[in-house]
């Protein structure tokens, strides 16, 4: 089996972990560290400037490395934009502040400079083997690129603990969604004659040891994970079933609008999952209205955009939820086209100046109008401002009061 990296000539991924274990069972006294480092956005440097200059400055890096070898290190490309570097602690530290101070120029344009970020395992249990001690710097390498303040950091065993958590979660979540367990809670939408004409899908969790769950305390962590998409499916077809029993039952003038995330843009075809089921439950497309929020949309605006388009052009209904929320409400209002816009009644709860929350309610509801957009207000918890948005002509609502008897 070949030692060294084909580019680089440092140690590949193998040599470097035997290695490794070769020193800690010779010298199971010193206190080591191992080190993982990549480049920042090093994708862009492909794109930009093309495979060719990658290469090069993983050559680069890879010369640096060599040319700043301390006594008895070990240093290897593990893959891609990885390198791999095991010390003595006090030559650890040496080498963390130089990779750190250290600015890489690109070939041909040495005006565009690179930084690495750094995952650091400061080995305290030698017992395990060196690629799970360097799966250990890699989940402190990857906390730098969800908080991009740092480029330096260190395993802590809470990181490992979070792991766990994930992947039980993920069991969880699996299990759940097999066994029934993912339920729909629906919240229902009134017109200004307060008839029913609708329902918002929310998830519920009925779990079998820790009872019944609202989103808010494991949606957040299904959004990190990315798992989020696969309850999203199972919460949309599910819909799609309910909508089908109302059409047995004479009730097609009915909708339930489903949430959409951010994850779901990033990793599958919405709109040909949607028609599926569509198709599959026998349905119209515009009994299942989409909720998209403002921050869904951020990541890859453009090509968002035309899921959007896509989506309506294939009949459904594409509602912006949150609306108001973000800073640039406006925009995302002049860029998209949707078909209805939700308001939260918590906007005049923030509000010092009541009245003057009551103008600005007030003109957004007028602006949507104008731009022949339907207009539903969440939140709704009392007479009194029921019978205000009425007055601001709103269309639909939804909130506590409205689910009284």
């Amino acid at each position: 089996m070949k030692a060294q990296d084909g580019l680089t000539g440092l140690y590949n991924k193998w040599k470097f972990f035997s290695s490794i274990q070769e020193i800690l069972d010779r010298e199971s006294e010193k206190r080591y560290m191992l080190i993982c480092s990549d480049i920042k956005n090093f994708k862009l440097i492909n794109e930009m400037f093309g495979f060719t200059a990658g290469d090069e400055m993983l050559k680069k890096i890879g010369q640096f490395l060599a040319d700043n070898k301390a006594p008895g290190g070990i240093y290897a490309r593990i893959e891609s934009d990885k390198f791999g570097i095991f010390l003595e602690e006090q030559y650890g530290k040496e080498m963390i502040q130089l990779l750190s101070e250290t600015e890489f120029g690109v070939d041909g344009c040495n005006s565009y400079l690179v930084h690495v970020n750094i995952g650091v395992y400061e080995i305290t249990d030698k017992s395990i083997p060196p690629s799970l001690m360097y799966d250990r710097a890699i989940m402190a390498l990857n906390t730098i690129k969800k908080d991009r303040r740092h480029q330096v950091a260190y395993f802590k065993k809470s990181m490992w603990e979070q792991m766990v958590r994930e992947q039980d979660l993920y069991n969880d979540l699996l299990r759940g969604i097999n066994n029934d367990e993912m339920m729909m809670y629906l919240q229902g939408l009134y017109n200004a004659e307060d008839k029913l004409v609708g329902a918002e899908v929310l998830a519920r969790w009925k779990h079998p040891q820790r009872g019944f769950l609202p989103a808010g305390m494991f949606v957040e962590d299904l959004e990190k994970n990315g798992l989020i998409v696969a309850l999203d499916q199972h919460i949309w077809e599910l819909a799609c079933r309910q909508l089908h029993k109302w059409s047995k039952e004479g009730r097609e003038e009915l909708f339930l609008a489903v949430n959409v995330s951010a994850k779901d843009f990033e990793t599958i075809d919405i709109c040909g999952v949607l028609m599926n089921l569509i198709k599959q439950y026998d349905i119209l497309p515009g009994r299942l209205r989409i909720e998209i929020t403002e921050t869904a949309l951020m990541d890859d605006f453009e090509r968002n955009l035309q899921v959007i388009d896509q989506l309506r052009e294939n009949g459904f209904i594409v509602e912006i939820d949150d609306f108001g929320t973000g800073y640039s409400a406006l925009n995302m209002l002049k860029d998209i086209s949707a078909d209805v816009v939700k308001l939260d009644m918590k906007f005049l709860q923030k509000c010092k100046d009541e009245k003057k929350g009551q103008v600005i309610l007030q003109t957004m509801i007028d602006l949507v109008k104008k731009l022949k957009m339907e207009v539903i207000v969440e939140g709704v918890e009392t007479r009194e401002q029921l019978e205000l948005l009425k007055e601001y002509r709103c269309d639909v609502f939804q909130g506590y009061y409205l689910m009284i008897p």
